[in-house]
C-alpha cells in the first residue's frame, strides 16, 4: 500500500471514528503529537490518541512539548498546547432548527498551560452559554477564536527565552472603533462580509460594521474617541469610517451613515479637534456635527432632526440646501418635500448618550504589565470576549474584541490591556480547524475517498 494510500485510510477511519463519537459522547480528538491521557472523575486513564471520545467530566492533560486537538459535537474546535490540563466541566448541545434558538450551554475549566480555542453553535446562539474558568478570571466566549495562556512560575518567561517567540512583542493597539457601553433587547451586528451576530454588553463594533436594533431594543455606543452614540429601536446604522489617533486628533474622521430608524449622538475629541471630520448621512441629507449632542430619524414618516446641545448643519441631499440649528430647533424632509423646521422633534427614544456613564479608561486604556508576569493571558482574535477575574467580580471585568489582549492577575482582582502583546504567543500552536496532517478530510467530503487517493 502506498503512503498516500495508507494516510488516506487513516483519515476516513478517523473520520468514521468522529461521526460515532458525537453518537457516544461529547466530542473527540482528531490529531495528538507526542503524550497525553483522558481521565473521567474517579475513572480510569486512557492514552490521548486520534478518535478517542471524550465525554463531560473528562480531564485532558498534554506532556511537555506535545499537543492535541480536540472537536466538540457543537463545531467548537481546540488545541492544548504543551503540559496543558483541561476539564469538559460541562457540555449540553441540543441542534435546533431555528436560528433563533438556544442550542446549550458549555464550561471548559482550564487548570494549566494553554489553549488556543474556535468556539462552535452554542456561543453564536446564546452570548452567555459557554465559558472558560481559569484560577484567575472566567471568560466569557461569544463566537470567538482565542488563544488563553496560564502563566505561573515563569513558565511563560522560560517559553519566551528558549526560542519559541522569535517576533518582536507589538503594540497591544484596539482596532474597534466603538464598544456597547449600554444595551437593552436583541442587538445584532452585521459585518461587511454580510455575516450578522448578536452582541452584548461590552461587545466590540468596528469600521464598516452595522448595528442592527428590534423593535424594542437599543444600544449605547462609546467610541474611542469618547464619542457616544444611542442607537434607536428598530434601526439600522453603519459606521461608515472612524480613524482617530489621540496624538493627532485634528487627523480623525468619524462618518455614520443612519439606513433607516433613529439616533441620538454627541460628539467627542474628533468633533471638537475639526468638526469638518464628522459628519451622519442618511438618505435624505448629510448633518454636519459642530461639537453637538443631537436627534435624527429617517423612515416611512421622512427626515427629522434636532439639536439639545450646540449646534447642527443640515444640507438636503436633493437640492444641497443648508440650514444651521440653534439649540432646540427641529427640521423635517416630508416626502416630495425640502428641509424645513417643525415645531417638535417627534422620533426620540432611548437614553440620550450624554446621561450614560462610561468608564473611559476602563474600556480603553493600556496598562504597563510585564510580558511574562503570572496571571492569565487572553489573545482574541476574533472576538469578542468578557473577561471576569475572581474574586474581583465585574467591577475588574473587561471586555475585548478582535486581536487584543487581555491580562488577568494571578490574585484575581482585576483584569486590563496591556501595552504590549508579549512575545510568547509568537509560537507555532496549529489552528486547530487547520491541522496540517488532517486536512484530507476535507477534500475527501466533497469529491469522495477514490477521487483523493486513486493518484
Amino acid at each position: 500500500m502506498s503512503m498516500r494510500k495508507a494516510v488516506c485510510l487513516l483519515v476516513v477511519l478517523s473520520g468514521v471514528a468522529f461521526n460515532s463519537a458525537r453518537a457516544q459522547g461529547v466530542g473527540e480528538v482528531s490529531y495528538v503529537e507526542g503524550v497525553g491521557t483522558v481521565q473521567q472523575q474517579g475513572g480510569a486513564t486512557r492514552i490521548l490518541g486520534r478518535g478517542v471520545v471524550v465525554n463531560q467530566g473528562d480531564v485532558i492533560t498534554t506532556a511537555p512539548k506535545s499537543f492535541a486537538i480536540v472537536r466538540l459535537a457543537d463545531g467548537t474546535a481546540m488545541t492544548l498546547r504543551p503540559s496543558t490540563q483541561l476539564a469538559i466541566t460541562h457540555f449540553d448541545f441540543k441542534p435546533q432548527t431555528s436560528p433563533d434558538a438556544s442550542v446549550g450551554s458549555m464550561v471548559l475549566s482550564l487548570l494549566r498551560g494553554g489553549l488556543r480555542t474556535v468556539t462552535g453553535l452554542i456561543p453564536k446562539r446564546n452570548l452567555d452559554a459557554a465559558r472558560i474558568n481559569t484560577p484567575s478570571a472566567t471568560i466569557g466566549i461569544r463566537g470567538t477564536e482565542m488563544d488563553t495562556r496560564l502563566c505561573k512560575d515563569d513558565s511563560c518567561f522560560t517559553e519566551m527565552t528558549h526560542g519559541t517567540a522569535a517576533k518582536p512583542r507589538a503594540p497591544n493597539v484596539p482596532l474597534a472603533s466603538a464598544r456597547v457601553a449600554r444595551i437593552e433587547g436583541r442587538v445584532t451586528v452585521r459585518s461587511v462580509d454580510g455575516k450578522e451576530h448578536l452582541i452584548g454588553l461590552g461587545a466590540s463594533v468596528y469600521a464598516g460594521d452595522t448595528v442592527v436594533t428590534g423593535p424594542a431594543s437599543y444600544a449605547v455606543l462609546g467610541f474611542r474617541d469618547q464619542s457616544r452614540v444611542t442607537v434607536q429601536p428598530a434601526t439600522q446604522l453603519k459606521v461608515e469610517d472612524f480613524v482617530f489617533d489621540d496624538t493627532k486628533p485634528e487627523e480623525g474622521r468619524f462618518l455614520l451613515n443612519l439606513i433607516k430608524g433613529g439616533l441620538r449622538a454627541i460628539t467627542g475629541i474628533v468633533g471638537s479637534a475639526n468638526h469638518d471630520h464628522v459628519s451622519i448621512r442618511t438618505a435624505s441629507a448629510t448633518i454636519g456635527i459642530r461639537g453637538t449632542g443631537g436627534d435624527a430619524f429617517e423612515g416611512d414618516g421622512g427626515f427629522q432632526a434636532s439639536t439639545w446641545e450646540g449646534t447642527l448643519v443640515v444640507k438636503e441631499n436633493a437640492t444641497g440646501a443648508e440650514l444651521e440649528m440653534a439649540l432646540g430647533v427641529t427640521v423635517a424632509i416630508e416626502s416630495n418635500g425640502h428641509l424645513h423646521t417643525i415645531p417638535v422633534y417627534t422620533h426620540a427614544q432611548g437614553p440620550r448618550p450624554d446621561t450614560v456613564v462610561i468608564d473611559w479608561a476602563k474600556m480603553w486604556a493600556r496598562q504597563s504589565v510585564e510580558d511574562h508576569s503570572d496571571g492569565l493571558w487572553v489573545q482574541v482574535i476574533t472576538g469578542p470576549v468578557h473577561v471576569v477575574p475572581y474574586p474581583g467580580g465585574e467591577n475588574g471585568a473587561v471586555d475585548s474584541g478582535s486581536r487584543e489582549i487581555v491580562f488577568c492577575d494571578a490574585a484575581g482582582s482585576l483584569c486590563v490591556f496591556p501595552a504590549f502583546v508579549p512575545p510568547f504567543f509568537n509560537d507555532e500552536t496549529p489552528d486547530p480547524l487547520k491541522p496540517l496532517r488532517i486536512d484530507l478530510i476535507s477534500e475527501i467530503k466533497p469529491s469522495g475517498i477514490d477521487a483523493v487517493c486513486s493518484h
